[in-house]
């Protein structure tokens, strides 16, 4: 063909390569010679293990604990499943007979958080009130400071904000924006074992659960995944099970009865 016999013509008349490479770069635009390089593709170590489950909404269980993980920007709180995306437990806070008195301090939409990155805003939508470090939002809500004591009704929370301070070393964390808030998370003051983490960046367990200590929740791209203290890196879906010590942290469905 003409491009064979065009290169052993090159090769008769002892051109340098690169010297072949030019004149075949002359010929019509539909002849194109690439010159080969060799690469080496070395995987990163830190390779996340299993398969990705793209939600915004996961719930881990420990020791009778329930985590409940939610990586949305804006998020409802109140005693109205239909209306709210963490329904705050309401039954029985500080009242005798729990079965029979429902404590109805907590609205059905009670309360909206909004994250933009650099705060976070509370707003009261409730009938009896919500107080950050005993202060009232007005219409146009509060910032959540660092730490606070935040009441919705007769419910008391602990509420504390994490930031990202550096970034890591690690591949995956390089992304983390420093002196962003990555992650709030909030606790209730009462017996219900649950703790509330709404994710954007990523979140340190070991700071509401000690024994958790070193393992960190990540949100990229609508998906979980977690951080053994062995560096290890998982996707979270619905039925892996992670061994600490001699328990076990589940991971389920975000479900609240």
């Amino acid at each position: 063909d003409s491009i064979g016999d065009a290169l052993r013509q090159m090769q008769e008349k002892s051109l340098t390569v690169n010297e072949m490479l030019d004149k075949q770069n002359n010929l019509p635009p539909r002849y194109v010679v690439i010159q080969l390089t060799e690469t080496t593709w070395t995987p990163d170590s830190e390779i996340i293990r299993g398969s990705a489950y793209p939600t915004d909404k996961l719930m881990l269980e420990w020791n009778d604990r329930k985590i409940l993980l939610i990586g949305k920007n804006h998020i409802k709180l109140g005693r109205s499943a239909e209306q709210c995306d963490l329904l705050v437990r309401t039954t029985g806070c500080g009242r005798l007979s729990p079965q029979d008195y429902p404590n109805t301090t907590v609205s059905r939409l009670h309360a909206e958080i909004l994250y933009n990155g650099d705060f976070i805003q509370l707003f009261d939508r409730s009938s009896y009130g919500t107080y950050i470090n005993e202060r009232k939002p007005d219409s146009a809500g509060m910032r959540i400071p660092d730490s606070a004591t935040v009441e919705f009704g007769d419910i008391h929370w602990k509420m504390e904000i994490q930031r990202c301070e550096s970034k890591h070393s690690h591949a995956i964390c390089q992304s983390c924006q420093a002196k962003k808030i990555k992650s709030l998370t909030f606790t209730r003051k009462d017996r219900e074992p649950e703790h509330y983490l709404l994710v954007w960046q990523c979140c340190e367990l070991g700071r509401i659960i000690p024994e958790l200590l070193d393992w960190t929740v990540f949100f990229r791209d609508n998906k979980f995944f977690i951080r053994t203290p062995e560096q290890n890196f998982h996707y979270l879906r619905p039925g892996n099970t992670f061994r600490v010590n001699d328990q076990t942290v589940k991971v389920n469905y975000f479900q609240q009865n």
